[in-house]
């Protein structure tokens, strides 16, 4: 009787071995097809958002408790009552500073992160809420992060992966869906604080986005500033935010999770605790390495050119410069009042201003107001001005009110 290592055994275990390298080696060929398949797909993709949001994506947290530095908590309001420091009760704490009639502090340079303690009223707050709440939230698939130019397939993927990165759910508030004048009148207020707090001209911004996070909702890393058509490069003159306002329109508290965080922020990542009424503002893009222009007098606000001794036509390439706080530059759809100057447009995305709002935890829920502000309309970036939802009427808006 032949034993296990006997030659008759041989041949039978040869063949097994050679079934067992063929099967590893379908596999591996196999394996080797999906993943150029998927990086066709999604190569794009990676190359659009940058490598560094898909791996704040996919690696675990335990990772980055491991290898990066301890975040920088940041809560609003810490220490003092803005409406007491206001009236000049009491001397302000260190790093809190006055901007007109807001209180601000700069959170971080890299990114250009300014924290406005006093942004809206606790009955604004409320106010948004129930707009959100009457207008009906949605998912957050239901905004697309590609428009017609990706074909069907790639849409459907990206909007999967984009179902992953977020659980919230939201919808923006259209001036013209307001029915109620007063309504209207209350949101035109709003945005006008967000004029004057960001320098920025409010018809030049998306229309207000509101969010719900319910138990366990995030929003995960993600660049405000996206390339909404991944077969051609960046188009940034054509969808250029170049700066975010996020407001928080409730208390989630020290404990209830959804921090907006900051993860490539220097010298160490920067978490802030969502307060109610308290509100972020940051750049999402660097801007050209050329001089600004001096435009001399006589430049009307609808821009076009100007008119007296000295002044220079209006260059469409350029974008004006906003009085943002910190010294970051803003820009607006035209010069402001008293603006002479022409400064650069948008030439890159910040790669400092990756974020992502962490996850609520259970028996809390989070409210947010995020108004996204672009530079002014070109005729480039006029092909996306709908899709966008670009809030062109409410500077026609803010002026009768």
């Amino acid at each position: 009787r032949a034993g296990l290592f006997s030659r008759a055994r041989r041949p039978r275990a040869a063949g097994i071995r050679r079934s067992v390298r063929r099967l590893c080696l379908c596999l591996a060929v196999t394996l080797s097809l999906c993943a150029v398949t998927i990086w066709i797909r999604v190569g794009p993709l990676v190359r659009s958002y940058g490598e560094e949001m898909f791996y704040y994506l996919i690696v675990p947290g335990w990772v980055r408790w491991l290898l990066e530095p301890a975040p920088l908590i940041v809560t609003p309001r810490e220490g003092f009552e803005p409406a007491t420091a206001m009236d000049g009760g009491g001397a302000l704490p260190t790093g809190v500073e006055r901007w007109g009639d807001y209180l601000i502090t700069r959170v971080s340079a890299t990114p250009n992160v300014t924290l406005v303690h006093n942004f809206m009223t606790r009955e604004e707050c409320a106010f948004v809420r129930a707009l959100g709440r009457k207008m009906g939230m949605v998912s957050g698939t239901r905004f697309p992060v590609t428009n017609g130019k990706v074909d069907a397939s790639a849409a459907s993927l990206y909007d999967y992966v984009y179902g992953l990165v977020r659980t919230s759910v939201g919808e923006y508030l259209y001036y013209d869906g307001l029915e109620d004048a007063n309504d209207l009148r209350r949101m035109v207020a709003i945005a006008k604080k967000v004029e004057a707090v960001t320098g920025l001209a409010v018809g030049n911004s998306e229309a207000p986005f509101v969010q719900h996070y319910g138990p366990s909702a995030r929003f995960r890393a993600h660049y405000d500033m996206y390339n909404v058509d991944v077969t051609a490069p960046f188009p940034y003159r054509d969808n250029p935010r170049s700066r975010t306002l996020l407001a928080y329109l409730n208390d989630v508290g020290a404990n209830g999770g959804g921090e907006t965080e900051f993860m490539l922020a220097k010298p160490r990542p920067i978490r802030v605790v969502p307060a109610e009424g308290a509100a972020l503002i940051w750049g999402n893009c660097e801007l050209e390495d050329v001089a600004p222009v001096d435009l001399g007098f006589g430049l009307g606000l609808g821009g076009g050119g100007g008119s007296g001794r000295g002044a220079r036509a209006w260059d469409e390439g350029r974008c004006m410069g906003g009085a943002g706080p910190h010294g970051e530059v803003a820009t607006s759809p035209g010069p402001l009042t008293g603006e002479t100057t022409q400064w650069p447009c948008c030439a890159r995305r910040t790669r400092a201003s990756l974020h992502q709002s962490r996850p609520v935890r259970v028996g809390h829920e989070k409210w947010t107001m995020t108004m996204w502000m672009h530079q002014r309309f070109t005729s480039e970036s006029q092909t996306y001005a709908d899709e966008l939802g670009y809030s062109r009427d409410l500077a026609e808006l803010a002026t009768q009110s």
